[in-house]
């Protein structure tokens, strides 16, 4: 089973990366018995911030200050998908800081996943929600990596995320 989740998160990683994703580097990462190649995007992060898993959030925002100015950028006129963008990548960010059980990880992939079906139920712009925040969020090997252990662990002790629809 926890080869079937990985294969997903990769599935769902790789194919929603985007049209505006463009590799600048292709890197191998290993979780467990799969290999997977993840495309690493070049951006405004600084090699400081790209140096740490978190990133740095100058405000305490809890939002890659990089990725909150390339959101803002990107929806400056779209008030929704900016908000739900950034709850989107707060949602990441927090799942990278490690300090989750597996519950609360499960939890926070549900989030991610109602967050990404709102704003494909209620945008017609095709590059948001996963395919907009993940290619940002988890720009490196380690940060990709890092997830997706997070989220087979989380799947392995306490079964599938329970996913809500958007209504």
């Amino acid at each position: 089973m926890d080869n079937q989740l990985i294969r997903a998160l990769c599935i769902s990683l790789l194919c929603f990366v985007g049209p505006k994703a463009t590799a600048i580097q292709w890197v191998p990462i290993g979780v467990g018995d799969l290999t997977i190649i993840i495309p690493i995007n070049e951006f405004t992060e600084s090699d400081e911030s790209r140096a740490t898993m978190l990133g740095i959030d100058a405000d305490n925002d809890g939002v890659r200050d990089d990725i909150q100015a390339r959101i803002n950028h990107e929806y400056a006129n779209n008030t929704y998908l900016r908000t739900q963008s950034l709850q989107m990548a707060a949602t990441y960010q927090t799942i990278l800081t490690a300090t989750l059980n597996s519950a609360q990880i499960n939890q926070k992939i549900s989030d991610i996943e109602y967050i990404n079906a709102c704003i494909k139920k209620n945008s017609s712009e095709t590059d948001t929600g996963i395919g907009f925040v993940i290619p940002k969020q988890l720009n490196t090997a380690r940060r990709t990596r890092a997830f997706l252990v997070a989220a087979r662990n989380a799947h392995h002790e306490e079964g599938p995320p329970n996913y809500r629809t958007c209504d």
